[in-house]
């Protein structure tokens, strides 16, 4: 995704924010038929409304539609804001030097590692680590990140991969709700 993203922003993609995918029903390639800088202001909470009507959201072969891609046309990649959350693999490493998982049972990559919370999210499993997924693959294909108890510390970002670059992370009002902002093109962002 940083590398995709790397390329939205230069000369060969659109140099502008994608549109969020705001399709009610999460199908890909929709654009919002709204400018996404209108969000996160606090002034505007119908701005980034979701449904699935053309006065709410526009498919990938209109005009509107297109600007939901990176290069701002067809041809581009489509869905890297909104629909049903953008998700990368951050690995973190516990504080005991092991590979974490996840937050907890119900939250978690699949791969064999420790739960950072294993009892949050209303999670009952008494389980502490996942032992039954899959193995992470060669630590060659993923950069390690410092443990932390929260998602705004980007002091941990390593350069070059796009996680230093989406920070310093604030937060916003958005209409009744507090977002975690990044830097880049104001949009919301958690660390691993």
């Amino acid at each position: 995704m940083g590398a995709v993203s790397y390329l939205q922003h230069s000369k060969y993609g659109s140099m502008s924010s994608v549109r969020i995918n705001n399709y009610s029903e999460y199908k890909t390639g929709y654009a919002n038929v709204l400018e996404p800088t209108c969000g996160y202001t606090g002034k505007n909470e119908e701005c980034n409304q979701y449904g699935n009507t053309e006065d709410i959201t526009k498919p990938w072969n209109t005009s509107v539609g297109n600007l939901g891609s990176t290069t701002g046309n067809i041809t581009g990649i489509y869905d890297m804001s909104g629909g049903a959350w953008e998700y990368v693999m951050g690995v973190m490493v516990y504080s005991n030097g092991r590979l974490m998982s996840g937050r907890n049972s119900k939250n978690n990559s699949g791969f064999n590692g420790i739960f950072g919370c294993p009892t949050c999210d209303s999670d009952t499993s008494d389980l502490t680590e996942l032992t039954t997924g899959v193995s992470f693959p060669e630590d060659k294909y993923y950069d390690q990140y410092q443990f932390a108890n929260n998602d705004k510390n980007y002091q941990r970002r390593i350069l070059g991969d796009a996680t230093g670059e989406t920070g310093p992370f604030s937060l916003a009002t958005y209409g009744s709700q507090i977002r975690q902002i990044s830097s880049w093109y104001s949009d919301e962002a958690w660390f691993a």
